[in-house]
């Protein structure tokens, strides 16, 4: 069928994604590209075939792969951004978009390939079923169609599995395939599952061996006329050797002897596990180029596994052998943990491992921790599909990161400000019970899915802990300590995330949920500064501009007054020039017998020009008005009457819908100010680099610049003038890069990181200079500092050469204590 005759091409699934084209068809489904409407990106759709085909069955097996997969984050893992039901019939997967050639095409044009190269992408291979299968997931298919080799970026090729459609989660009692039924490509099944026996990882393993000799000979180990014969060999016959494959191929026997333990006829005769094979493939790869690198995962004691997922904070020392959690944590016991002050929300189940964590390790009551609230929802209103999914995604975060704690989704995301402002009273008069009350709470929410926010249920919470009810009537207003709590949260240095740890004397703070052994080395004191992507965000109040009189339209504001911040502007000039200036607002609401029409109709051409919606509130409604400027592009008029309930629904839906994209926003790649990328991006274009200069013995450079004193200049000279200063340096910055400037990424509100492969400390700190003097000759005037003065940039800089064990973020970790001594030293 040619693409144009496609049905499904055009279709807009959810009122999000629109299929454009046709990628490929496999057992599942189809796949199409995609366009992410609201965050302008391109995506992978996976579409189910017609429910006829399977029926329920084949519903289940979908929604598994689904929900399985979304738990899976390694960057050798193809990424599963969201998932649903179009119309009740279109079942959907939403996977990231991948340029590049499967490993089936590799082996058509250019195999055998040289033993480096295949070593490389089998070691790819085994960092994602680590991670699979330590979550109890053995995917069961893998074969070179099922992996992916797209460019990454610095010349090399980052391996992805694909289509996790057949996965099989190993504690599950329910079987999904059809009785006598075997899921697999018969070139690469092992002999269990050829025989349907009960499976675990090392099934994958035998897979990928059979992928390694295929790259490795340009044919797969058992040939055959037909599915019968290939199966019955993979069960019977011994693996060929090279040798009689081909003579000339020359691989040596070291590489030949692990392709053959991998393919071992029984589980027990291969591979123990990932780690095991990873483990002989370094090895393999260090002798093929003439050195010995370390064993991988030594930590890791037989028969017991840390904490160890994707883009964990290990400690910036390689870790030891008697190095276990038990043995850390018992050392914690003993220690006196003194400033520790830790900002966390109810609503967020980061924040709720970390304190379940602490707690169970018996340590909560040496830390201060301070409720605050990220106001995930600035207003109330219904618990809508895409806050779902945002809240699924956060737990299955979780899930993954912190295996440890028990955690359950919620059915809704409840209003907290209540129960947590009754943290700060029970902690102001009864402080001996603050934390099993807090606990409770936490578990009520994440544990038993009840609604915090519902007062039966804080009132129980107070009962079960001897304290009178009447406390709870003291938690109307916010309590003092809570709204110190919050100012001293936003004002840190933490880049409005949550959960954050601090430790004041030493300067020290860990942004982000870390693991069990990095958050123990961090309260032992061997961390300085850490940020991990599995954090919060905050989520301001949006700004609503009003042009008219704030006593007039009181009766359609009152009810959101404390859920917006409200600027004014007296005159329509002085709304057009709010409206010009880098930061717009959420929304623009004209007073119309303020302004005459055309004023009116000009200022609604230049909010549709910034993507801000425009509203018209009339004290007495005129039809001929309300037709004009609707089809203007107006997106309301709203009456302002004595009784204006429907009014001010219909704005908390106009406002929650602009919440919603800048929702959104803040998860995509880019940053909307300065279009760099954003942290979250820098971070796993880091992971990946981390992890191919490990395997290749390569240097990791990395630049942090800070532009100095800049909540003094933001204060001096206005929000708005320090967001366009940071437009335009971001711009001379990467100009000033050259070739580099795609390393380039907003890092937090004043800084910015360049990542530079294969760098040295010197040509790291080189490049610095560079950044520093385009700072300085940019010569943006900073009040702040004087007259005549102007803003200046710190730099750090840290190299690295990655080892097994070390974890990535000590380069964020190293140039952060560079910049700190540079500062020092220039004081």
């Amino acid at each position: 069928m040619l693409e144009s005759d496609d049905p499904l091409i055009g279709l807009v699934l959810d009122g999000r994604y629109r299929l454009t084209s046709f990628i490929a068809e496999g057992g599942m489904g189809r796949v199409y590209k995609a366009e992410q409407r609201t965050l302008d990106r391109t995506v992978a759709v996976k579409l189910l075939k017609e429910v006829s085909d399977g029926g329920e069955e084949f519903q289940k097996r979908f929604f598994l792969e689904a929900s399985l997969c979304a738990r899976l984050s390694h960057p050798n893992t193809i990424r599963i951004f969201d998932y649903g039901c179009h119309g009740g019939r279109v079942f959907y997967i939403v996977m990231e978009f991948l340029d590049g050639r499967s490993v089936l095409d590799l082996i058509k044009t250019s195999a055998p390939l040289a033993p480096d190269h295949v070593i490389d992408i089998a070691s790819q291979v085994c960092h994602a079923l680590i991670e699979a299968h330590d979550a109890g997931l053995v995917h069961r298919d893998l074969k070179p169609s099922n992996l992916f080799a797209t460019p990454d970026g610095v010349g090399g090729e980052l391996v992805k599995i694909l289509d996790f459609g057949v996965v099989k989660q190993l504690d599950d009692e329910m079987e999904i395939t059809r009785v006598q039924t075997v899921v697999g490509s018969p070139q690469y099944m092992s002999p269990e599952q050829i025989k349907g026996e009960p499976l675990d990882g090392r099934s994958d393993l035998y897979s990928l061996g059979a992928i390694m000799f295929q790259l490795l000979t340009g044919r797969v180990p058992f040939p055959g006329q037909d599915p019968m014969s290939v199966v019955m060999k993979h069960i019977t016959d011994p693996v060929p050797s090279f040798d009689d494959v081909d003579p000339s191929l020359g691989v040596p026997l070291f590489v030949e002897d692990l392709v053959k333990k991998a393919l071992g006829k029984t589980s027990e005769n291969r591979f123990r596990d990932a780690r095991a094979m990873l483990r002989a493939l370094s090895e393999a790869s260090g002798k093929l180029r003439g050195t010995a690198p370390e064993p991988l995962f030594e930590h890791v004691r037989e028969g017991a596994l840390l904490d160890a997922p994707t883009a964990v904070l290990d400690a910036p020392t390689q870790l030891k052998p008697e190095d276990s959690l038990d043995l850390t944590v018992s050392q914690l016991r003993g220690t006196v943990l003194d400033g520790y002050v830790a900002y966390i929300d109810l609503n967020c189940p980061y924040c709720y491992a970390l304190y379940e964590r602490v707690y169970r390790w018996g340590l909560a009551e040496q830390i201060e921790w301070r409720m605050v609230e990220h106001a995930s929802h600035v207003l109330d209103g219904e618990f809508d599909l895409v806050q779902e999914e945002l809240l699924s995604s956060e737990v299955f975060e979780v899930h993954h990161r912190a295996p440890d704690i028990e955690l359950s989704l919620p059915p809704d995301r409840c209003r907290s400000t209540q129960a947590t402002h009754l943290i700060a009273i029970v902690q102001r008069l009864f402080p001996e019970r603050t934390n099993a009350v807090r606990v409770a709470l936490y578990r009520a929410l994440w544990q038993e899915g009840r609604n915090i926010g519902d007062e039966e249920v804080m009132l129980d919470v107070l009962r079960a802990h001897g304290l009178p009810e009447e406390l709870l009537g003291m938690c109307t207003e916010a309590p003092e300590e809570f709204l110190e709590w919050q100012r001293a949260w936003d004002q840190g240095d933490f880049d409005h995330s949550i959960p954050v740890m601090t430790h004041a004397a030493t300067d020290r703070v860990i942004i982000g949920l870390a693991d069990q052994i990095s958050l123990a080395h961090f309260l032992l004191g061997e961390r300085t500064r850490v940020v991990d992507r599995a954090v919060c965000f905050y989520q301001p109040k949006p700004v609503l501009l009003l042009c008219g009189w704030l006593s007039h339209l009181w009766p359609l504001l009152a009810e959101i007054k404390d859920s917006v911040e409200i600027i004014q502007a007296p005159t329509a000039r002085r709304a057009s020039e709010m409206l010009g200036e880098r930061s717009s607002p959420a929304m623009l609401i004209i007073q119309d017998d303020h302004l005459t029409s055309d004023e009116m109709l000009q200022l609604g051409v230049q909010a549709r020009s910034r993507s801000v919606p425009w509203l018209v509130a009339s004290r007495e409604p005129d039809p001929d008005l309300e037709i004009s400027v609707l089809s203007a592009g107006a997106a309301e008029v709203l009456p302002v009457q004595e009784d204006s309930r429907l009014a001010q629904a219909r704005l908390v839906r106009i406002l929650r819908d602009r919440i919603q994209i800048w929702s959104e926003s803040r998860m995509a790649e880019r940053d909307t100010l300065t279009g760099l990328p954003t942290r979250q991006a820098f971070l796993a274009r880091l992971e990946e680099e981390w992890e191919r200069a490990q395997v290749h013995g390569d240097s990791l450079g990395l630049v942090l610049l800070n532009l100095d004193d800049f909540k003094a200049f933001n204060r001096a000279h206005g929000y708005v003038t320090g967001d366009q200063v940071l437009v335009d340096l971001a711009r001379s910055l990467q100009r000033s890069l050259a070739g580099r400037a795609k390393s380039l990424a907003r890092f937090s509100g004043n800084e910015f990181v360049v990542l530079l492969p294969r760098v040295d400390s010197e040509e790291a700190a080189e490049v610095g200079r560079h950044l520093q003097e385009t700072v300085d000759t940019a010569k943006v005037a900073n009040m702040a500092s004087g007259e005549g003065e102007y803003l200046r940039a710190s730099m750090g800089v840290h190299s690295e050469v990655p080892q097994n064990h070390s974890s990535m973020y000590v380069l964020v970790d190293g140039a952060h204590r560079d910049l700190k001594d540079r500062r020092r030293q220039s004081s």
